[in-house]
């Protein structure tokens, strides 16, 4: 429902009375379980004061009219009065009708535009208008306030990682690393960082490639002469085989080289012997011990150390017999 007010003659009197009203509406529509009647109950003050329900009016009103009714039945003279009366009665009317603007109470806060780190909220108000005249409302009809000023949470926040590094190896699988530096810090409660400032992969997991690689010599073999320029050798084995592109063994498995390169020692050489000589007694003194020889001749000296062993004279005992007589002879 709806309610209209009329104000008084004097200011303490249409306040008082625009109280009044609003209070005999209040109880006449709890009266009526919460709600005023369908015929839009209103409450109003006449001249002397006394608050009057619509109805009432009505019925004032009616009998105003029937008593000009009345007036105007019993003497045509008298219109000029009944019109005065009703000019005078819609002054009156009019006059009841001016009301100044009222505030109804503030409706609830809004919520908050923010749960932290100071928002807004609002509330509205209605009014009731003023009519007839009446002063308009003052003030706002919406005001605001901060809310929920305490500081936020902030959650730790990371810097995107930055470039990989150098790999630490070219092959056979290295390792590289990458870090990253904290962008936020965590503040009022907030989640500190997860994860790691550095993290690492390995990088080149190709197998390197392996040159071929030789064992050591082996110790020189005998030479293979005792002078006179021998040959003398020795080995090695590969002790690593080239593998994934590496270079291959360059050199030999066998090395030799010349040994005993002096010239040998040469033997001095003999003649072949010659014939033995002449026995040197007759049959007559054989007995005594006869000799004969025979020689030879170094042939070649003996060269470089070499030696000269043996006899170039050879001798032996001898007899000859064939000057004998037969006498020796059988002896």
């Amino acid at each position: 429902g709806r309610l209209a007010c009329f104000s008084l003659t004097s200011m303490a009197m249409d306040f008082h009375a625009f109280v009044c009203a609003i209070v005999v509406y209040v109880c006449v529509a709890n009266s009526h379980g919460g709600h005023a009647d369908q015929g839009h109950l209103l409450a109003q003050v006449s001249e002397d004061g006394k608050i009057m329900m619509r109805k009432e009016r009505k019925q004032e009103l009616s009998l105003e009219r029937e008593r000009a009714h009345n007036a105007d039945t019993h003497d045509a003279s008298t219109l000029q009065e009944q019109n005065a009366m009703w000019v005078s009665v819609g002054r009156r009317r009019r006059r009841r009708l001016k009301s100044n603007c009222v505030w109804l109470l503030w409706g609830q806060w809004s919520t908050c535009s923010k749960t932290c780190g100071t928002g807004q909220q609002s509330r509205t108000r209605s009014k009731i208008s003023e009519s007839g005249g009446g002063d308009p409302c003052t003030g706002p009809a919406e005001e605001t306030r901060s809310c929920n000023t305490e500081a936020c949470p902030v959650d730790c926040s990371w810097e995107p990682f930055g470039a990989w590094g150098q790999c630490s190896k070219t092959c056979g699988e290295g390792e590289q690393s990458r870090e990253r530096v904290v962008k936020t810090q965590a503040a009022n409660g907030g989640t500190a960082c997860a994860g790691s400032a550095e993290e690492t992969k390995t990088c080149n997991p190709d197998p390197c490639p392996v040159d071929c690689a030789w064992e050591p010599y082996g110790p020189w073999s005998e030479c293979s002469k005792t002078c006179g320029g021998g040959e003398e050798k020795r080995t090695r084995a590969v002790a690593t085989a080239a593998a994934h592109g590496g270079a291959a063994c360059t050199g030999d498995a066998e090395e030799t080289k010349q040994c005993n390169d002096q010239a040998c020692p040469i033997d001095c050489k003999f003649t072949d012997w010659g014939e033995w000589g002449e026995c040197s007694k007759t049959c007559r003194s054989i007995l005594n011990g006869a000799r004969q020889q025979r020689t030879r001749e170094i042939d070649t000296e003996a060269e470089h150390g070499g030696a000269c062993e043996g006899d170039i004279i050879q001798k032996r005992t001898c007899r000859d017999v064939s000057s004998c007589s037969n006498r020796f002879k059988l002896r």
